[in-house]
């Protein structure tokens, strides 16, 4: 009790809720007359019970004294600003009566009347405690007085003690009683104060408008609607806290900027401001200048640079609901300057009609830039990546530590969309998606396109993060004919980040096809060979037409019989700036740009010209290797055929190499030109088994005349055991399933012998003979036969 009393005796926060005191002193003047009934009752009891005279009269006084308070409550109105004063009035009104009655109408008589309403009535008012101690001081001393001057020493000692004891019974009652009010008061402005205001910023909320709108209605405004860009992916990147630092920090700009009764939290990361000072160009001013501290805040030591949009509208509302509308259309001008990048500002004047209303959304609906987000994913986009990635680069970005751009492809997603259906296909985008965010959980990462990926990390984290995300992939969708490819590039102060994730992608790209790998580092060589790719790209047809891609032949034996059976045929590029380039120099890039069915149908002419020649010399047949474009690309088997029948020469004389990598795009297609090649009686190889994801299906699905053996599993049969076990299995599949086997790559008799052993048919390698060129070979075989 002690502490309460205290604590109304210390109260000092009366300004703020000066008129909800007035209210409270007002409506307190309704109570009196129900407080005052058994005040009077009580007292006509003592005066006729204890007292013993004086009933009759104190009916009378209590009866004047309720008609007293019920005149003055119906005569002041309902509200007012001077309860205060009146419920002081009020009590005045009783006490002086009682105080006069039981003093001067009565001296032969102890006081009962005055001091119980001394005690009943002051706790009614709400005001500052000592002035309610100094009403109840000046009555108390009025009352003594009084007793002193009008009644026998005798009696007035009893009033003397009476009053002292009641006074200090109304002080404590009153100050319990403010104490509560005080504290009831203080309670209630928190609630209402709580649920206006924004719990994380202070700013003033939705609710917190709702209640100002009157107050807004009738006059000119300027609403500014600020959004801030791209706020889930701070969220998402860094975390909540670093949001919620980064909304409290813009709250306080705009506070600082146009103070806190303008400014609310519309939603999560938009501010509402309403300025009754429509200025238009100064209030404009302050919003770049909120935008510009915006884009300079340093949050848990990061500089992070967020960005924000606004839109905004003036005029002058007629009605809370026109005030909506007016918000509602500074919402929309928001998107409509954010169409123009992030960071900028679009409005103007604003105009009720409906028709302004559906021009606005159809105007936006037009031109609004595309989304940020990926829809499958919820991944950023190519755009955002490269808008994020460029402010991180130039401050957040711990540069010490070598940032990098990672490029992820999601290799031969078209065939396994074709072969499992896009359904499928989508669950594996998704499913990579996720292991990027999972694995690169605070770095930014980003979908460019269907099945490319763009992740912002660091040198010394790479190689172990993209080792997890390939593992994670592969059990995914193991031997399912895809992998997922990376590419590095180290980024450089002042890279462009455009360039950056070019170069990154050439990295990825030139381990397409290289299933030994799935991570390249970008090196300064890749840009002598993008320009060479571009150079071969540029220079086939002139290459072709002067014949500068020369024919070479790599002989094939037959272990049976030790014999030379076959050659193949293999290209050799004789180019005047970069002399002699090899296959693996321009077939990747002519395979790029769809270009390679153009070699290779002229590999094909050229070995059908070298038939009079290589048959009188008793080669019986030479392979030809067509690209997996040559299948997927127009009808290869008229082109084949065509060719052989424009040269006149037979079917038997030409076997056609097609690569295990072949199969794994549009299987089905395929395999139906291949039947289609060997029902014509061409013979079918398969090329390179082993190289790639092999799966017995394919071999289920067509007949292979030849197997040919990957060389990989020969170069490392001296390091790993397990190499001539496979190449005996493989040798011992082909023979079940009809075909030949015949491995490549033979160049000591060490491996001959084993080859022989493991029973592989067919053989081909540098222990015989390297590529040669055709004619050479031709002239030789020719003066064998002399």
């Amino acid at each position: 009790m002690f502490r309460r009393l205290i604590k109304a005796i210390g109260y000092d926060d009366y300004e703020s809720v000066a008129d909800e005191i007035s209210q409270r002193n007002h409506d307190s003047l309704k109570y009196l007359i129900v407080a005052s009934m058994p005040i009077g009752v009580l007292n006509i009891f003592v005066r006729e019970c204890i007292v013993m005279g004086g009933g009759l009269d104190s009916v009378v006084v209590t009866s004047l004294h309720l008609l007293t308070i019920l005149i003055l409550a119906l005569v002041i109105p309902a509200k007012g600003k001077h309860g205060t004063v009146l419920i002081y009035l009020c009590e005045s009104a009783p006490l002086l009566m009682s105080l006069l009655y039981n003093t001067v109408n009565d001296p032969n008589h102890i006081a009962v009347t005055f001091l119980l309403l001394l005690v009943m009535l002051p706790p009614f008012i709400v005001d500052r405690p000592w002035r309610v101690f100094l009403h109840t001081t000046f009555w108390t001393v009025a009352f003594e007085v009084t007793s002193f001057m009008v009644k026998p020493a005798s009696i007035f000692r009893v009033d003397l003690l009476n009053g002292i004891e009641f006074y200090v019974a109304s002080l404590v009652i009153t100050a319990l009683a403010l104490a509560d009010r005080f504290e009831s008061m203080h309670n209630l402005r928190e609630i209402k104060w709580a649920s206006t205001h924004d719990v994380v910023t202070d700013a003033k909320n939705v609710l917190g408008l709702k209640g100002d709108a009157p107050g807004l209605v009738g006059h000119e405004l300027l609403l500014l609607f600020f959004d801030i860009d791209d706020f889930k992916f701070f969220n998402d990147m860094y975390g909540h806290g670093v949001g919620d630092d980064i909304i409290v920090a813009f709250s306080r700009i705009l506070v600082s900027r146009f103070g806190r009764d303008h400014v609310y939290r519309y939603k999560s990361d938009q501010f509402l401001v309403a300025c009754r000072d429509t200025k238009l160009e100064t209030n404009l001013v302050l919003a770049r200048a909120c935008q510009h501290d915006l884009r300079d805040i340093v949050v848990k030591e990061r500089h992070l640079r967020p960005s924000a949009s606004c839109g905004y509208v003036f005029g002058t509302p007629t009605d809370v609901a026109e005030l909506q509308e007016m918000v509602r259309h500074a919402d929309i001008r928001t998107y409509e300057a954010r169409r123009n990048g992030r960071g900028q500002i679009s409005g103007g004047e604003f105009d009720s009609s409906d028709a302004r209303s559906e021009d606005i959304m159809c105007e936006l609906g037009m031109n609004l830039q595309p989304r940020l987000l990926d829809s499958l994913t919820g991944l950023p986009g190519m755009q955002f990546f490269r808008t994020q990635a460029h402010d991180m680069l130039e401050s957040t970005v711990d540069s010490t530590r070598k940032p990098v751009i990672i490029y992820f492809n999601i290799t031969n997603l078209k065939s396994y969309n074709e072969r499992y259906g896009f359904e499928r296909g989508d669950k594996l985008i998704k499913y990579v998606a996720q292991q990027l965010s999972q694995v690169f959980d605070d770095r930014l990462v980003s979908r460019f396109n269907a099945d490319h990926f763009v992740v912002l990390a660091y040198l010394d984290e790479a190689q172990k993060k993209v080792d997890a995300i390939y593992e994670r992939v592969y059990a995914f969708h193991h031997l399912k004919g895809t992998a997922l490819n990376a590419g590095v590039y180290v980024y450089q102060d002042g890279d462009d980040v455009g360039v950056a994730c070019d170069r990154a992608k050439m990295a990825c790209d030139s381990i397409t096809g290289d299933y030994h790998r799935y991570l390249c580092l970008y090196d300064s060589g890749f840009e002598e060979r993008g320009k060479r790719a571009q150079y071969i790209v540029n220079h086939i047809d002139e290459a072709l037409q002067n014949e500068r891609i020369k024919v070479y032949l790599q002989p094939i034996m037959d272990l049976h019989v030790d014999k030379l059976v076959s050659f193949e045929v293999l290209a050799r590029w004789e180019d005047p700036r970069y002399g002699m380039l090899h296959p693996s120099e321009f077939v990747e890039a002519l395979e790029g740009m769809s270009l390679i069915t153009k070699l290779d149908l002229y590999m094909l002419r050229k070995a059908c010209e070298s038939y009079g020649m290589l048959s009188m010399l008793g080669v019986r047949s030479v392979s030809v290797n067509l690209s997996r474009v040559d299948f997927m690309l127009g009808d290869i088997v008229a082109q084949v055929e065509e060719v052989l029948s424009s040269c006149e020469t037979p079917r038997s004389f030409i076997d056609i190499e097609v690569t295990e990598r072949a199969l794994s795009d549009k299987p089905d297609e395929i395999i139906g030109k291949i039947e289609r090649l060997r029902s014509l009686g061409y013979r079918v190889w398969l090329d390179d088994f082993g190289s790639e994801y092999s799966s017995l299906n394919m071999l289920q699905s067509t007949h292979f005349d030849v197997i040919k053996i990957d060389m990989n599993f020969l170069r490392t049969l001296d390091k790993n055991p397990d190499s001539a076990l496979i190449i005996s299995s493989i040798a011992d599949l082909s023979k079940k399933l009809g075909a030949a086997a015949l491995i490549e790559g033979v160049e000591t008799m060490g491996q001959l012998d084993f080859v022989g052993k493991a029973g592989c048919d067919l053989v081909q390698g540098y222990y015989f003979s390297e590529p040669r060129p055709a004619d050479e070979v031709i002239r030789e075989l020719s003066e064998r036969r002399a």
